[in-house]
């Protein structure tokens, strides 16, 4: 965006994002947390809708804009119940309130309710999950700060501050973690089948925030907000590196007209397979961390719920698998398919070697959290010491402890989830070894082929 005409007015709107997204998560009680909840989502609607000149850009910014409104809606609703019956919106009082029941008579399942259906709207769950990939039509900075780290957490981050009301209330947490489970589910199958750069991690965002409304549902909002934590890392990191690959390739997005770029952008190559393989959940990378903690929770609850739950996000991890892959296969390692290679090039070495250090720099500082970010972490927030840390909350609260034995799981379970984070790279690894006719899986056979229609077109027809 160097030679951007208008680069003012887009640090300016930047500036008051960061600012408004402070006041949220410094926020004491729920007016101060609404108010700033608005300011974020208009701040939403002028960077999406910052080059106005674009129709695309117009409907994206409006889409979002109308989507977030049902989910205003609800919280505004939630917090009148709460302040007309207990006459207080600051969080602490709330949560002790909450958990000490108080008041009898209120029905703590319709005010979680309310404030999930804000949670859906804002952090694009399943119904209420159509603005996010349109929003891609921003500059490529903007996905990577507010639709990988910021502004699509806010919702994930109202769920732990209001920890208390959710645990109180059974019922909610069932509807929660169904749909977090077949949202991360939704949002892998349908990047699978997606062939914008960009849309397959935006919908892989939707994924991995479905993991995260998971584990609020099943009561371990610590292990939500670790993974909310890791996801920014390796997320941020992929929506750069899109946005090296889409400069050098005169705004080109579509894969498919991609191919042969490991020679020309060889960091980017490495940034790019750091991020994928977190994403992925590869051992020992900060996604590995994260998203096996939230797995094996799903699987120690004992009951089938627990075990549909811990199933669905499985097959949310092979795909998560399968969709990195096929993205680094299809820009890095197939042959070019692009007419313009050399052209491409040579626009790469003029516009890139004077800005060199700016592109490479936030890479490599991003990589290294994405390797190291959830060994340094995962003792503090997630383990024995997260009061230490957590304690900033008040109000934050764990529905039971049998996340402290997750380290001891069988080791079957622990292979089981390795080889789901490995089955998408052996796949693509046999592709291009030619050991498997993709072209004949997906457009010979009639059901995978509908399969992959229905997948890349589910996006225009869940508009709940």
């Amino acid at each position: 965006m160097a030679n951007d005409p208008n680069i003012s007015r887009f640090f300016s709107y930047l500036g008051l994002f960061t600012f408004c997204m402070l006041l949220l998560v410094t926020a004491i009680d729920l007016m101060q947390f609404f108010i700033a909840w608005e300011l974020v989502g208009l701040c939403s609607y002028l960077l999406i809708n910052f080059w106005y000149t674009r129709k695309q850009a117009n409907i994206a910014s409006t889409k979002a804009v109308l989507v977030n409104r049902v989910g205003d809606f609800s919280f505004l609703f939630g917090m009148s119940i709460l302040f007309i019956n207990i006459g207080s919106l600051n969080i602490y009082d709330l949560s002790w309130i909450a958990l000490t029941n108080m008041f009898e008579n209120l029905d703590y399942n319709i005010i979680s309710f309310l404030m999930f259906i804000a949670v859906m709207s804002k952090s694009a769950q399943i119904g209420l999950h159509m603005w996010l990939p349109d929003a891609m039509e921003g500059p490529t900075p903007v996905s990577a700060l507010i639709h990988a780290a910021t502004m699509v957490t806010a919702g994930i981050f109202l769920m732990i501050r209001l920890s208390s009301l959710f645990i109180v209330s059974e019922k909610t947490l069932v509807f929660v973690s169904l749909v977090g489970s077949i949202t991360a589910l939704f949002g892998s199958t349908t990047g699978t089948a997606q062939t914008d750069i960009k849309k397959i991690i935006a919908f892989s965002t939707c994924s991995q925030l479905g993991y995260m409304v998971s584990a609020c549902g099943l009561g371990y909002f610590n292990f939500a907000f670790f993974h909310l934590v890791t996801h920014a890392f390796f997320k941020s990191l992929l929506f750069l590196s899109a946005g090296v690959i889409i400069h050098t390739l005169r705004g080109e997005q579509d894969i498919r007209k991609m191919g042969g770029l490991l020679k020309i952008l060889p960091i980017t190559f490495i940034a790019i397979v750091i991020a994928s393989w977190a994403l992925s959940g590869i051992p020992y990378l900060s996604g590995y961390y994260s998203k096996e903690l939230i797995i094996c929770v799903a699987l120690l609850q004992n009951s089938w719920l627990g075990f549909f739950i811990g199933l669905l996000l499985i097959v949310s991890a092979i795909f998560t698998s399968t969709y990195s892959a096929k993205l680094i296969y299809y820009v890095f390692i197939c042959k070019p398919r692009s007419n313009n290679k050399l052209n491409y090039i040579l626009l790469h070495k003029e516009n890139s070697e004077k800005y060199v250090i700016f592109q490479t720099l936030p890479l490599v500082v991003l990589s290294i959290f994405s390797i190291f970010g959830g060994f340094i972490l995962k003792d503090s927030i997630s383990g024995m010491g997260s009061n230490t840390i957590l304690n900033v909350f008040g109000e934050f609260s764990i529905k039971n402890s049998n996340g402290l034995w997750v380290e001891f799981l069988p080791l079957n379970i622990k292979l089981i989830l390795t080889a789901s984070s490995l089955s998408g790279y052996i796949f693509y690894f046999l592709v291009h070894k030619n050991y498997i006719n993709i072209n004949y899986i997906f457009n010979k056979n009639k059901i995978t082929k509908s399969l992959y229609s229905f997948f890349f077109t589910i996006d225009g027809i869940l508009i709940f």
